[in-house]
């Protein structure tokens, strides 16, 4: 199995519903699992249904959900000692570092994508998160 296949697997699971994953061959054996608390969270977001009033519509429209565009480990900061970026009922700007992801030992600084405050941080402080997870969620009403 070359590089590329493995990457194509990789690819194929980070998008898939399940939860772990494992290929056994001769002398190869290949295993990917993700967080299962994330697949259950939203499993049951998805299972919830409720009627919406114009109040949720126009509350949902102000809930930006902050996406990590790369696979890697999250951090709330900088180092081990650091105060973290953000924290729950911070108010951020629009450009402003919220966290880092680290991906092939490069640290990836999270921007906020416009001015609001954080509702939520969904991750754990090391923990390995999958293309496109939600980081965080951000209220861009907050007055």
């Amino acid at each position: 199995m070359d590089n590329q296949e493995i990457k194509d697997l990789m690819d194929y699971f980070d998008q898939s519903k399940m939860s772990q994953f494992q290929l056994k061959q001769a002398d190869f054996e290949l295993n990917f699992k993700k967080d299962t608390k994330f697949v259950e969270q939203t499993m049951y977001k998805n299972q919830v249904t409720t009627e919406a009033s114009s109040a949720e519509d126009k509350a949902a429209e102000n809930i930006l959900e902050i996406k990590t565009p790369l696979v890697g480990t999250f951090y709330v900061a900088p180092g081990e000692d650091a105060d973290p970026y953000v924290q729950v009922g911070d108010i951020v700007e629009e450009g402003q570092t919220l966290c880092i992801v680290e991906a092939m030992k490069t640290m990836n600084e999270i921007p906020a994508p416009a001015k609001g405050k954080i509702v939520e941080i969904i991750p754990e402080n090391g923990e390995l998160l999958g293309y496109d997870s939600i980081l965080m969620i951000l209220d861009t009403d907050y007055v």
